[in-house]
């Protein structure tokens, strides 16, 4: 079973609604959200009802445990005196791919997006973002020299049905075996067993990022097998 919330990032005054999913050995899902029973690790930071609403209360981390028949699912929480939400609202209306001397933009036609490597890429990362009316990401203002290596991007909300991203690149993971771990000097990670999903700058990163992460079961990239000096400058990153 899992455990999500539509409101990733946390801030003290919050009531944030919990989800709970159970999985059966068809490979069928149900939201047993009101059949679960919800318990808070640390109910002086975030106090959960049995409804599955959750509110924040102070600085700190919880983790919301939902149960149902006896199988449980966890989300941890990290609650901030300030939000950790990072996102670009644009109308999807007025997207559009413009070919540049040497890249492909990405644009609402104020912003720029998004650059990508390739005429197939920036398609894509257009098909991508008509899905959506944010684009969003955490760690945007960490001092790593490599910066961009510590940025995990993800969209929201949905607003249309899924578009076509031809081919995909994707990374599967399982959402429950999910953990932050401490590298060191290196910084933190999100691990799915000895396999990184995402590299922060720092804890609130991480643990904004993993609750990000357990809402899905994979991670995904638009042009990552390019060529460019700079790489992951042509990279968009989305879930699913």
């Amino acid at each position: 079973m899992t455990v999500s919330t539509q409101v990733v990032f946390i801030t003290i005054g919050v009531r944030a609604p919990m989800a709970a999913t159970a999985s059966y050995t068809d490979n069928s899902r149900r939201d047993v959200t009101s059949e679960a029973t919800w318990q808070s690790s640390n109910p002086a930071v975030v106090s959960i009802e049995s409804n599955g609403r959750a509110t924040a209360l102070t600085s700190g981390t919880a983790t919301i445990v939902g149960t149902y028949q006896g199988v449980t699912g966890t989300l941890p929480l990290f609650i901030g005196t300030e939000t950790y939400e990072d996102c670009f609202e644009y109308n999807n209306s007025r997207l559009q791919l413009v070919q540049e001397p040497t890249d492909w933009l990405l644009t609402d036609g104020f912003a720029r997006m998004a650059i990508l490597d390739n005429a197939t890429d920036g398609a894509n990362a257009l098909a991508l973002a008509r899905r959506y009316l944010s684009q969003c990401s955490i760690g945007r203002g960490n001092p790593r020299p490599n910066y961009l290596a510590y940025i995990v991007d993800y969209w929201g909300p949905p607003t249309a049905p899924p578009t076509t991203i031809s081919p995909e690149d994707c990374v599967a993971y399982s959402p429950g075996n999910l953990r932050a771990v401490n590298l060191g000097a290196t910084g933190w990670a999100v691990m799915d067993g000895a396999t990184q999903i995402a590299l922060l700058d720092n804890q609130p990163d991480v643990n904004a990022t993993l609750a990000l992460a357990q809402r899905y079961s994979a991670r995904c990239f638009i042009g990552r097998a390019n060529t460019r000096p700079n790489p992951l400058a042509y990279v968009v990153g989305y879930w699913k």
